[in-house]
């Protein structure tokens, strides 16, 4: 059995940020009925797409396994009805669209709680539902930038640098899932259902609190360091033999810089004035870098993390994905899966990061194509062949031809 087994779920998230958040229910073991409009959601056109089939977007495929899926004309009051009768029953909704546009379907919060008080109606968008922005569109990297985090990432001489993954969408995504989980504990205790709401901007706000303390404590906003720690050295990305290829060192101890020293047979450092301690290391770090790097650019990345790290300095190879395929610590722990998904054929994807004691999450389930569920969930609410099949021809429901 599954954790989240017999918990409902009516998803209507699209892109990416709620997406994770319906991934991940859905792999933990909850029914999640993902409902997208005629023809299906943004992704669905997103690269990469599969080798196999034209246009069929791999991205989609991932983000949307374990679900079931459904395609609804919601503008049409049949479409209502469909979302009207599924609401009674659902635990949970989720959707990351624009503030208001669910209120004008007659989809909002206040509509679906008159049909069941017990759900909770959890909204991911960029900025919330107070302030001036909040009825702007947002994207990642945009609320990257307006929460502090692209600046503080980077070179000092250089201009803020964005990250290379969607930390925005990823992160909030994981937001939503704590808090609606938080919705589900007290739900379950009081009969109560609520609003739950996410804003990205949030989120990521919560993430530079290092330089929020720094801030607040000398009044100076806190510089880039590029790779470098402002507190601990040395901690820093350095050059490995071979064409493209680094190393990431952080030293945190005094233990772990003795350590290092040893394992490199230079004594002499950890005797050094200018490299004693770690304030001494930080304050005069630009004369130990280049003697550290110097030794490292003449080994293999993999040499160099396998000197260092069993001996307790943290020190790992920054790999490429084609590297870790080859990791046992990924492998191992299902972190990188083979999915079979009938839209796209066979992809490489990353597992679910929850690990259980007593239940297992790993399995992993095709995507759907557009309407692919229609009939099964429809009548499992009453609806009859002959209801379902008007329906489609009055364009209230839509299915994707194979």
């Amino acid at each position: 059995m599954k954790p989240l087994e017999g918990v409902k779920i009516l998803d209507f998230t699209h892109a990416y940020s709620a997406v994770y958040t319906g991934q991940l229910f859905a792999d933990m073991g909850a029914e999640v009925i993902k409902i997208e409009p005629m023809g299906g959601e943004q992704s669905r056109q997103w690269p990469p797409f599969s080798r196999d089939y034209e246009n069929r977007s791999c991205y989609y495929g991932t983000f949307n396994r374990n679900r079931t899926a459904i395609s609804v004309n919601l503008k049409k009051e049949e479409g209502k009805e469909i979302i009207y009768e599924l609401v009674k029953d659902a635990d949970i909704l989720l959707v990351n669209m624009r503030n208001g546009a669910m209120d004008k379907l007659g989809l909002g919060y206040e509509d679906l709680k008159k049909i069941n008080p017990k759900l909770i109606y959890s909204t991911l968008n960029g900025y919330g539902s107070k302030g001036p922005f909040s009825p702007l569109k947002a994207y990642d990297n945009i609320c990257t930038a307006y929460s502090g985090i692209m600046y503080s990432t980077g070179r000092e001489e250089q201009p803020p640098q964005k990250l290379g993954i969607s930390i925005g969408d990823n992160y909030s995504g994981l937001t939503m899932l704590s808090t609606v989980l938080t919705a589900l504990i007290y739900q379950r205790k009081t009969g109560q259902g609520q609003l739950v709401e996410v804003a990205m901007q949030d989120s990521l706000f919560g993430l530079v609190d290092k330089q929020i303390l720094e801030y607040s404590m000398t009044g100076e906003v806190p510089k880039r360091k590029g790779n470098a720690h402002t507190m601990y050295a040395p901690e820093d990305v350095f050059v490995a033999a071979g064409d493209d290829n680094y190393v990431a060192l952080s030293i945190h101890s005094e233990e772990q810089w003795k350590k290092f020293c040893e394992i490199l047979n230079k004594p002499e450092w950890m005797t050094n004035p200018r490299f004693v301690d770690n304030k001494t290391r930080r304050e005069n770090y630009n004369e130990l870098r280049p003697l550290i790097a110097e030794i490292f650019e003449k080994m293999e990345k993999f040499e160099i993390q396998n000197m260092l790290l069993p001996e307790g300095v943290p020190c790992t190879a920054t790999t490429r994905i084609s590297d870790i395929l080859a990791q046992p610590q990924f492998t191992e722990r299902n972190v990188i899966r083979y999915q079979t998904d009938f839209q796209v054929g066979s992809l490489l994807t990353s597992g679910n990061p929850i690990k259980f004691g007593d239940t297992c999450c790993e399995e992993i389930l095709s995507s759907k194509f557009p309407g692919e569920d229609n009939e099964d969930v429809l009548s499992e609410i009453g609806y009859s062949k002959d209801r379902i099949e008007k329906l489609y021809a009055k364009e209230v429901l839509f299915k994707y031809d194979r």
